[in-house]
């Protein structure tokens, strides 16, 4: 039915469509699995050769999670097992069940990263990589195992019909519906691909250039992300709200009067995909950008922004505030330290407004090749030069269990002062001892003023600070290296309230 209707009723999937028939002559994946019935039984196999196939094939895909129960996938030792026949009844539940969808869609051909990318030849990864973007943007739909935590569980759930209802709570005279699970895992190819019907425990979901929607609750929603795919799927150019002034002048010091702040494509669409899928979780932490650069490279397509470490390099003054939710781990991937690349960890990203006011500025950043985004390449150092106030500190707990506080050292003019600190990665480098004596430093991105609207009183007026936690590096004599971030909030009326001078001069720091 969705289909059906997406095809027939959809005008933002239909100029879509239209745009894809004209470069999909282009395109073929490298390998696809050529699905077929004969007599009661249905077979899979694999075709290597498909720039062969005339005309170009219509296809569709499968996002799922690996899990670590992998019973099959391609190899060099299997590739001519998949070459050759395969019934539906050997195939692991998670992919059979895709083949039957593919079928009762209408479509004799499907793309399973598993099956179709030689996981033990880094050459055929790296390959995989750099067209990720195009398989997923010229398939047909995209199929999701939402709930599926690995290859045996497969797409499809047992239900009960009666249980399985529209649900609705009337609270204060307005309504809210109950929601299903329609982002985590697979967030890249769910953006790339036109279409996905997803495939969960609670209901099925349907997401296109329409919206998304589900079938207990009918109709379409969307949201910024639906209008950054509606403009990659139709080839649109995407108005880029990040204004520069000085484009004519040197490129640095990059700082706040450089830009008007109206939610770039780089910057709050960006963050937003962030968010959701660094939420999600990777059987292999270190694909983790391996995993979201299609929608870079779908980002850099339309914008003509330039990457560094995973983030833009247009928009670095709002990239490098970025937050964890919670303590994540560090992967070792050769991402410096203040990309979030190189941290396994949920972020949370700054959105700045017209109130923000942003006190530091980026002097210098490092000009790298953008094939130091490959999988498998050693990354060399990247530092970058920041400028802001700065003020050192040591770490403080108060109790074991905790989040540890920081401690400013003592200054003659301002005494001291205590903030508290949300670290990116495990907290093992520093005692849990009172205090720590590992020294730190505050680097202050921006303050932030807001009004409490129910309150007059100047009590409930405050500032909002957000900064750098950063420490020396070890590897680098005179380098800093990024450990976390801070956040806090201090009431006009607090005694002892910070001032902007609190946080000490304004300093130039290295960053690796």
């Amino acid at each position: 039915m969705w289909l059906a209707e997406c095809v027939t009723t959809h005008v933002p999937c239909s100029l879509a469509e239209k745009v894809r028939k004209l470069e999909r002559a282009h395109f073929t994946p490298r390998r696809l699995l050529n699905l077929y019935t004969k007599g009661t039984h249905t077979y899979i196999k694999l075709l290597s050769n498909t720039k062969a196939l005339d005309p170009p094939p219509v296809y569709m895909t499968l996002s799922h999670c690996w899990g670590q129960n992998q019973p099959l996938m391609l190899e060099k030792n299997s590739l001519s097992l998949l070459k050759g026949v395969i019934p539906l009844k050997d195939l692991p539940r998670t992919y059979a069940d895709a083949v039957v969808i593919t079928l009762r869609m209408g479509c004799q051909y499907l793309w399973i990263d598993s099956l179709c990318i030689v996981q033990d030849s880094a050459e055929d990864w790296e390959a995989a990589v750099q067209e990720m973007g195009n398989i997923y943007r010229f398939s047909s739909c995209n199929i999701a195992a939402l709930d599926a935590c690995d290859a045996m569980e497969g797409c499809f759930s047992t239900r009960i019909p009666h249980v399985v209802s529209h649900c609705a709570a009337k609270v204060g005279g307005r309504i809210y519906h109950a929601k299903f699970r329609g982002w985590g895992n697979a967030t890249s190819e769910r953006i790339l691909a036109p279409r996905t019907i997803g495939f969960g425990a609670s209901a099925l979901t349907w997401e296109c250039l329409q919206g998304q929607g589900n079938e207990i609750n009918r109709g379409f929603t969307r949201d910024a992300i639906d209008d950054f795919k509606q403009a990659l799927h139709q080839n649109q150019g995407f108005e880029q709200d990040l204004v520069i002034n000085n484009q004519d002048e040197a490129p640095y010091p990059m700082s706040a009067t450089d830009y008007h702040f109206r939610s770039p494509l780089t910057g709050h669409i960006w963050h937003r995909i962030l968010e959701r899928y660094t939420a999600s979780q990777l059987t292999f932490r270190a694909d983790r950008w391996a995993a979201i650069s299609g929608v870079a490279r779908a980002i850099q397509s339309l914008t003509g922004c330039s990457l560094l470490a995973g983030m833009w390099r247009e928009n670095m003054l709002c990239d490098l505030a970025w937050a964890v939710e919670s303590c994540g781990s560090m992967i070792d991937n050769s991402f410096p330290s203040w990309s979030w690349v190189s941290v396994d960890a949920t972020l949370l990203n700054w959105h700045p407004n017209e109130k923000d006011e942003v006190v530091y500025s980026i002097m210098s950043l490092p000009e790298i090749p953008e094939d130091h985004l490959k999988a498998g390449v050693r990354r060399p150092v990247m530092p970058i030069t920041l400028r802001g106030p700065l003020r050192r500190m040591t770490v403080y707990k108060r109790d074991p269990m905790d989040q540890p506080e920081l401690e400013s050292v003592p200054m003659t003019a301002f005494g001291k002062f205590l903030i508290s600190a949300r670290y990116d990665r495990d907290r093992s480098y520093h005692s849990e001892e009172k205090p720590s004596r590992t020294i730190c430093a505050l680097l202050q991105y921006c303050r932030c003023r807001y009004d409490d609207l129910l309150s007059p009183d100047a009590r409930f007026r405050k500032d909002h600070y957000f900064g750098m936690l950063v420490t020396p590096a070890s590897s680098q004599e005179g380098c800093w290296k990024r450990i976390g971030s801070f956040n806090d909030s201090i009431h006009e009326g607090d005694k002892g309230k910070l001032t902007p001078e609190w946080f000490g001069p304004v300093e130039d720091i290295v960053v690796i």
